[in-house]
């Protein structure tokens, strides 16, 4: 995993926190039923009060 877009040391390391607590994700099937690889960009805001 990783940071593309950071804002700040802090939040960065926040929402890879909050991402690694999240459940296992199932792989990408391809057409002749095995996993592939697949990239997903994950937009997380942050709201400062």
């Amino acid at each position: 995993m990783e940071v593309t877009k950071g804002v700040s040391k802090e939040l960065d390391a926040e929402a890879l926190r909050v991402i690694k607590l999240s459940p296992r994700w199932n792989p990408a099937i391809g057409d002749n039923g095995s996993p592939q690889r697949a990239k997903y960009v994950l937009p997380i805001s942050f709201t400062i009060v």
